[in-house]
């Protein structure tokens, strides 16, 4: 029974020791692993001591699991389904209704093209990252030009300049981002509510980097992208 319930325990604490959920496939062989451990152990408990004791693991794994899972400060990841009932589509079509996104919270890296948790006016938001300190932007009506060149999801994320900033006319101003700011941008551009509003963001905002998201059917998807500059003709 004790060795049963430790080795339950250090498939636990793996998670974050080996930071098993970055990616599907380890988070995959981890999940086999922890539900084979499950069914083996039960089964051997019964064979061996009693059924009330194998009925307790039975009781016992699920609940503790439910409750590590829930909490990202053990486990250091969070699993979200996505409801656009009760939240916008500030990035479709990247993110659509239906999809859970697995999101890690410690060792946190800031890297442009990844997507992150932040928390701005008692508000969380997933923003994507476009601008990092000493970067250089621009906003041009709708669009954000990071050191000359606008990144979106219509663009299959190739940096596409502006060689007239005349042409803004709803909005147009320019400013250098400081040491610790971030400039965080939803993949619907017009429809995010993101840095063009709130401004630049710190590094403590940041709660999560979201990882990849799995849609309703099965099909996972890395949600960092890499920024790729204009092929010069």
């Amino acid at each position: 029974m004790r060795f049963c319930l430790l080795i339950f325990l250090l498939l636990l604490l793996s998670v974050r020791v080996f930071s098993l959920f970055d990616s599907f496939m380890m988070l995959k062989s981890w999940a086999v692993t922890l539900v084979v451990t499950m069914v083996v152990s039960i089964i051997v408990v019964w064979w061996r001591k009693s059924v009330v004791w194998a009925l307790s693991l039975t009781l016992m794994y699920p609940l503790a699991l439910h409750f590590y899972l829930k909490n990202p400060d053990f486990v250091g990841y969070s699993v979200d389904y996505i409801d656009l009932s009760r939240t916008d589509n500030s990035n479709n079509p990247t993110i659509q209704h239906g999809d859970f996104i697995i999101s890690k919270h410690f060792n946190v890296v800031m890297q442009r093209g990844a997507m992150y948790a932040v928390f701005v006016d008692n508000k969380l938001y997933r923003k994507r990252l476009h601008g990092i300190p000493q970067d250089n932007i621009h906003v041009c009506n709708l669009r954000v030009y990071v050191n000359g060149n606008n990144y979106s999801t219509d663009q299959q994320w190739i940096g596409k300049g502006i060689s007239d900033f005349s042409q803004c006319q709803n909005t147009n101003h320019a400013f250098k981002l400081k040491d610790g700011e971030y400039y965080l941008l939803g993949d619907h551009i017009y429809n995010s509510n993101d840095s063009r509003n709130f401004g630049p963001v710190e590094k403590s905002q940041v709660i999560a980097k979201a990882l990849y998201l799995i849609n309703s059917k099965g099909i996972v998807t890395e949600l960092e992208v890499r920024f790729k500059k204009h092929p010069v003709p």
